[in-house]
């Protein structure tokens, strides 16, 4: 529930699933991505700060379990 600020390159981006719209960035520190919900829009390949709630081990039902996301972002573009 900590909120956190990350800076990160937009590596995929669905709109509009339950009412939010989902992303994921990667920045150059590891490959792997970060899963972020946000009512922002963004297009793949832009660079963002994200800033909002970290949630660990969330279970969205459906098979969708992210052990690390940030829901709730606020989204500014570089």
């Amino acid at each position: 529930g900590k909120t956190i600020r990350v800076r990160g390159k937009v590596t995929k981006y669905t709109a509009s699933i339950m009412k939010k719209n989902w992303l994921h960035i990667q920045d150059s520190s590891t490959l792997q991505d970060l899963t972020i919900t946000s009512k922002s829009t963004v297009a793949i390949n832009d660079i963002v700060i994200i800033e909002g709630k970290l949630g660990l081990d969330k279970d969205f039902g459906y098979g969708y379990i992210y052990p690390v996301i940030v829901q709730d972002a606020r989204i500014t573009k570089q």
